[in-house]
């Protein structure tokens, strides 16, 4: 992270992740990464960078997110 952020920054990122966040693989949405890393004389937090999606991105994530629950896959999945 320190390529990216400034040592404060770098250390308030990774304390709200270690203290705030249940586990490893917790999902963080681009909303919550806004949020990440609060600095003490800061009315902000830093947040992490977020790069940008392709609307079709968007929208088939979208449709993944609401169909979680509904999808079953048994077998090797292979690209098509």
């Amino acid at each position: 992270m320190r390529q990216r952020f400034a040592d404060e920054e770098a250390k308030a990122i990774a304390k709200d992740l270690v203290r705030n966040y249940p586990t490893h693989g917790f999902v963080i949405d681009r909303q919550e990464a806004k949020r990440v890393g609060k600095v003490e004389d800061r009315p902000t937090p830093v947040g992490l960078q977020i790069g940008t999606a392709s609307k079709e991105v968007d929208a088939l994530l979208d449709w993944f997110y609401l169909n979680l629950g509904k999808i079953w896959a048994i077998g090797k999945l292979e690209p098509v």
